[in-house]
């Protein structure tokens, strides 16, 4: 039993270092307490190698347990990190209804996190870091203070095999990130979840929505020509929220503004809270006539499903009698 996670993933959380962000295993940490204090990596490789004489044994640990990323294969002999969220920021001018950090935006608007550099600076002199993916996650790049976007940025353009994902409300245009994504190092994600303005202000509570759609044309127009569109990319993210965007006429503004930016990628999801509170009862029809209608979309953009969407189509299958086609995710985990 081995997890891509486990064997090559790290994560940088508000005030600790974890292996996942997966809330199954919420409480399985590299370091349990950080706050920028030296990181010893010769204890990060004890704590693997833990892991690792564990599962080629069959032993899960108790965080782990059904976790839809474990999968049977043997485990790397050496150790890597290739998949890196950095989650450590808060703070953001946007205010989706659905992030745990509008709840209190004051306090994390304020909050001050430690500098990731010597984490990865560690890394990089054990030679560590191998085909390096890092997802900058945490609050709003674009509001990182002075400097410290940069150092990442330059950590990555001065790496082998180095790629960044940009997690973005786009408010806030980027020059540095665009400047990344044109050196085929970057993609930029950015969650609009609505091609109208009053679904755009219900949900994000800002009043930025041409701001956002004129700053994905400036990315598009930049980004690097890819037909399998794996290099400077921007990756336009529809969160759909029951009761709010879960329909027809909403998906199809914003696959239209998509269209009229240029941007040629969409990723779907759905809203953790609605996912967890319902995901055991039969679901509304209405949610599989909207992933009908996403798909007839598939000559004009390269659509993915991700996270909750993806169970979504696993629930489709399994409820959805009538339905003759096939399951677009049937070879990701959970599916």
């Amino acid at each position: 039993t081995s997890c891509f996670l486990l064997e090559h993933g790290m994560a940088f959380g508000r005030n600790n270092v974890k292996p996942c962000t997966c809330l199954q295993g919420y409480n399985l940490c590299w370091v349990k307490e950080y706050h920028g204090e030296p990181f010893d990596a010769d204890a990060y490789l004890k704590l693997r190698q833990k892991y690792v004489d564990l599962l080629k044994k069959g032993i899960i640990p108790e965080t782990c347990v059904g976790c839809a990323n474990l999968e049977e294969k043997e485990w790397s002999d050496e150790a890597s990190v290739e998949f890196i969220v950095v989650g450590n920021e808060t703070k953001c001018s946007c205010d989706c209804f659905y992030c745990w950090f509008a709840e209190d935006k004051e306090y994390f608007n304020n909050f001050k996190s430690y500098n990731i550099m010597p984490i990865l600076n560690s890394l990089k002199e054990k030679n560590l870091l191998k085909n390096l993916t890092i997802d900058v996650v945490g609050g709003e790049c674009t509001e990182y203070k002075k400097g410290e976007l940069e150092e990442i940025v330059n950590f990555i353009l001065n790496g082998d095999n180095y790629f960044i994902h940009f997690f973005s409300s786009g408010m806030f245009y980027s020059d540095l990130i665009a400047e990344v994504m044109k050196n085929s190092k970057a993609n930029i994600v950015v969650s609009v979840d609505s091609g109208t303005r009053e679904t755009y202000e219900k949900i994000k509570r800002v009043k930025a929505f041409d701001k956002v759609w004129e700053n994905m044309a400036k990315y598009s127009q930049i980004a690097v020509i890819d037909e399998l569109c794996q290099k400077g990319f921007v990756i336009l993210k529809y969160i759909i929220i029951p009761g709010i965007n879960d329909n027809i006429e909403e998906f199809r503004a914003f696959a239209q503004r998509a269209k009229e930016c240029g941007c040629k990628w969409i990723r779907i999801s759905v809203v953790y809270q609605w996912w967890l509170e319902n995901s055991s009862k039969p679901m509304p029809q209405n949610l599989f006539a909207l992933l009908d209608f996403i798909e007839t979309f598939r000559n004009d953009f390269k659509i993915e499903y991700v996270e909750d969407s993806v169970y979504l189509w696993r629930k489709r299958m399994i409820e959805d009698k009538s339905y003759k086609g096939q399951n677009p995710c049937e070879n990701k985990a959970g599916c």
